[in-house]
C-alpha cells in the first residue's frame, strides 16, 4: 500500500512538473507574439485554479488523517460506522 502511495505522490509531482513546463510554454509564446500581458493573466489564472483544487485536496486528507488518528487513539468505531452507512 505504501508503494502504490509513494507512486502516487510521484506521479502527482510529475503531472504538475509538466503542466508547469506547459504553462511556461504559453507564456513564452504569448510573450513572442506581444501579448505578454494575456499571456501572464493566463498563467495567474490556471494557477489560482490549481492552487484551489491543490488545498480542497490537503483540506480532505487532513480530515481523513483526523478521523483516523481519532479512530486509532479512541478504539471506537463508531463514527467510522456511521460514515460507512452514511455512504
Amino acid at each position: 500500500s505504501s508503494k502504490t502511495e509513494l507512486n502516487m505522490v510521484f506521479d502527482f509531482f510529475k503531472k504538475r512538473s509538466e503542466e508547469g513546463l506547459e504553462q511556461l510554454s504559453n507564456l513564452a509564446d504569448a510573450a513572442s507574439k506581444g501579448q505578454l500581458g494575456k499571456g501572464l493573466i493566463d498563467v495567474a489564472s490556471y494557477t489560482e485554479e490549481t492552487n484551489a483544487k491543490f488545498a480542497a485536496g490537503l483540506a480532505k486528507s487532513r480530515g481523513r488523517l483526523m478521523q483516523n488518528l481519532e479512530l486509532l487513539l479512541t478504539g471506537s468505531s463508531d463514527d467510522l460506522l456511521e460514515d460507512l452507512q452514511d455512504m
